[in-house]
């Protein structure tokens, strides 16, 4: 009786034991799997459809917004260190209105601001948000070459609003800031 008893908690225990195994493989299997699906280039190629250079060397210096750039007119080539990739992901998903739209009430204020408080941007990244049903129609993202990232989410409103910067302390503006973004200074004055 005493052996019986024994054996019935070894095999109970083996038995555990086995299936905390299993499962423990198939959770590391779906993980890396996922892993390693993430990282492939052709779903990045998919995401990031479009690349867009901004120059960010002079506050109030910006290249061509889509609406101005003609296929005759070539970009201007700034230096490596004073650009700003945007990338709309998927680009499919926005039309040439709102590309302008955003360039002129988020985009260009936004990295005009950076760029006057000392702060340079390497890439913004803006994409349709998935929470539109709470008002917001844009998720942005950037990372700064200091290496700090931030993020906001932005369209409230049909036409956009235009984007504010958020100061603590009350924002200071460059007078060039002041002269190109009057309805930004106005609200926050």
């Amino acid at each position: 009786m005493e052996e019986n008893k024994s054996k019935d908690i070894w095999i109970t225990l083996t038995t555990i034991l086995l299936i905390v195994l299993i499962g423990t493989v198939v959770f590391f299997w779906q993980n890396y799997k996922r892993l390693k699906s993430s990282n492939t280039e052709p779903q990045v190629q998919k995401l990031v459809e479009e690349e867009k250079p901004v120059d960010n060397n002079v506050a109030g210096t910006i290249a061509p917004s889509p609406a101005t750039t003609s296929p005759d007119t070539p970009n201007p080539t700034p230096s490596e260190e004073n650009k700003t990739e945007v990338i709309f992901v998927s680009n499919g998903l926005f039309t040439e209105e709102e590309k302008v739209e955003l360039y002129e009430k988020l985009i260009e204020p936004f990295l005009d601001f950076q760029k006057d408080s000392n702060i340079q941007t390497l890439t913004l990244e803006i994409e349709k948000s998935s929470l539109q049903n709470a008002g917001y129609k844009y998720k942005v993202s950037y990372i700064n070459k200091d290496g700090s990232k931030g993020g906001l989410l932005f369209g409230l409103n049909t036409p956009l609003e235009w984007w504010l910067p958020e100061c603590l302390n009350g924002c200071s503006f460059s007078d060039s800031f002041k002269g190109k973004y009057p309805e930004i200074v106005e609200q926050l004055d």
